[in-house]
């Protein structure tokens, strides 16, 4: 199962965690926000954080896994061979 996240909205978490979908992104250097989020994913229902979770999981295993990044890492290789030498490795 997956869980979902309270982070601050900067790069990297903002790829990951999409608001109320997956997570909730506060404002950076903005305690308030940020004990806002809390109270706020505490109070949410079992159902919703649990929901939360499973988007949060998803979101991971289609964008992040260690799957996706050597595929995206083998294509991005790739087009540089291709640009730089006219061929790819893939044939």
């Amino acid at each position: 199962m997956g869980k979902p996240v309270i982070a601050t909205d900067v790069l990297g978490y903002r790829d990951i965690v999409q608001d109320q979908i997956t997570g909730f992104l506060t404002p950076v250097q903005n305690p308030g926000a940020l004990s806002e989020a809390m109270i706020k994913m505490i109070l949410l229902p079992k159902s919703a954080r649990v929901e939360i979770g499973k988007n949060a999981k998803r979101r991971v295993m289609n964008f992040f896994s260690d799957e996706v990044i050597c595929e995206q890492l083998v294509l991005l290789t790739d087009e540089t061979i291709s640009r730089s030498s006219g061929q790819g490795i893939s044939q």
